[in-house]
């Protein structure tokens, strides 16, 4: 049986000469995995260059609930990028992004809140004319409260963030997974403004660079498996 639905490409393996394995977040099903045969072949209606990260996608596909790896009937692209190809930061931005989703989602069933905030901050990515230095931060912050972890922002005079506990506390925790000082104040600002306004928020780029750091430790803290992000060097570089 034919299903439509929309998705999100995450990342692709290499699965023959030809073919390829697309990951993709769907709005229907959740994460799934599409086995996509002649994908590398120069004129494939379903080319690899229909599968870069977060490119979205409105498809037709095949779904069967005991298939490791489902298949797509037809695939166009649903809102093509206008600004993401020809900007750098915005570029490596959308790898960052991609990276984060593909290890927090792994086994993300269907959620079409969740899917909905990812499709409309990569809309944003692409129109966003605005200063970029904080929207990947943001992008983690606001992912938060989908992902089941977010933090409780009820003590406005706490000067730690538990990152064990998931609150902002106003003395030192007895272990190494804190977040201190005014990196804590700029986190809780972002957990109470809207994307927006989180995007201007000031932030001084020493300060940010560690709250990425820290907020990343967060999610290894409370995802299985999390591992390393081979992005982060590269987005450093881009924002120094």
């Amino acid at each position: 049986m034919v299903h439509h639905t929309k998705g999100v490409v995450l990342k692709t393996t290499n699965y023959s000469d030809s073919s390829l394995i697309a990951h993709i977040f769907t709005e229907r099903f959740g994460m799934q995995s599409y086995l996509v045969p002649g994908a590398k072949r120069p004129k494939s209606k379903l080319g690899v260059q229909l599968f870069q990260p977060l490119h979205l996608l409105d498809m037709q596909v095949y779904h069967k609930e005991s298939n490791q790896l489902q298949r797509i009937k037809e695939a166009r692209l649903d809102s093509p990028f206008q600004n993401i190809p020809f900007d750098i930061v915005k570029s490596c931005l959308c790898m960052f992004i991609a990276e984060i989703l593909n290890k927090s989602l792994r086994h993300q069933a269907t959620d079409p809140p969740l899917f909905h905030f990812v499709y409309d901050q990569i809309i944003l990515l692409d129109k966003w004319e605005g200063p970029l230095a904080n929207f990947h931060l943001m992008f983690l912050t606001k992912l938060l409260p989908y992902l089941g972890f977010a933090p409780e922002a009820v003590n406005t005079r706490a000067n730690f963030f538990d990152m064990m506990e998931g609150l902002f506390v106003s003395h030192q925790p007895f272990h190494v997974h804190f977040i201190a000082a005014s990196e804590a104040t700029s986190f809780y600002q972002l957990l109470q403004l809207n994307v927006e306004d989180g995007l201007n928020l000031d932030i001084h780029k020493t300060n940010r660079k560690n709250l990425i750091r820290k907020v990343i430790e967060y999610y290894k803290i409370h995802i299985d498996g999390f591992g390393e992000l081979r992005s982060l060097e590269i987005l450093e570089e881009v924002f120094s």
